[in-house]
């Protein structure tokens, strides 16, 4: 299996994701405190699959 790294898009929203799962979890965004995990989880996952396929 060949990794590739992602694309900026897909880098970027990932990122961002994983930064609101952590300013939820600090109280800074109260309104998405029952989505805490599925932002951090959904965050690296996107992470995860833009390495593994390509163009994406």
């Amino acid at each position: 299996m060949r990794l590739t790294p992602p694309t900026t898009g897909t880098f970027t929203l990932s990122v961002l994701l994983i930064l609101a799962g952590i300013a939820t979890h600090y109280g800074y965004i109260s309104a998405l405190a029952e989505y805490e995990f599925w932002l951090l989880a959904g965050g690296a996952l996107l992470l995860v699959i833009g390495v593994v396929f390509r163009k994406l």
